[in-house]
């Protein structure tokens, strides 16, 4: 894999983790995925939808 792949893959896993809360492993597989399937829709990363209040 290049260098520049490396990076994108790195700093869009960074992103999806700082705006889904959610793991480095969880982020890092859908940050792939993405790269992966840049023309295909894919799945987004949501809570549950139950309420706290």
């Amino acid at each position: 894999m290049k260098a520049a792949t490396l990076s994108r893959l790195m700093r869009l896993s960074r992103e999806i983790q700082r705006k889904q809360e959610c793991s480095r492993s969880r982020s890092l597989f859908a940050a792939w995925a993405i790269l992966q399937n840049k023309d295909t829709t894919i799945f987004r990363l949501v809570r549950p939808s139950s309420h706290s209040h």
